[in-house]
C-alpha cells in the first residue's frame, strides 16, 4: 500500500517558512533541497522540516492576517 502525502513545514536561515509535499521527511528534506536549495538568498534549514498539522499550519498563517 502507497504512503499518503503529508505536509512538511521548514524554517528558512534569518527568517520564514515553507512547506513541501511528501511522503516521508527524508523525501521532505529532498523535496525542499530541489526547490530551494539553489535559491539566490532564501537558504532552507534542514534540521527544522518537520511534519506539520493542518491545525499547526493554520497557526502559522494566522500570523499573516
Amino acid at each position: 500500500m502507497e504512503k499518503p502525502m503529508k505536509e512538511f513545514l521548514f524554517n528558512f536561515q534569518g527568517g520564514g517558512f515553507n512547506t513541501v509535499m511528501a511522503k516521508t521527511l527524508p523525501g521532505a528534506k529532498k523535496q525542499v533541497m530541489q526547490e530551494w536549495g539553489n535559491h539566490k538568498s532564501l537558504r532552507p534549514q534542514l534540521e527544522t522540516v518537520r511534519q506539520v498539522s493542518q491545525k499547526e499550519l493554520n497557526s502559522w498563517l494566522r500570523l499573516f492576517d
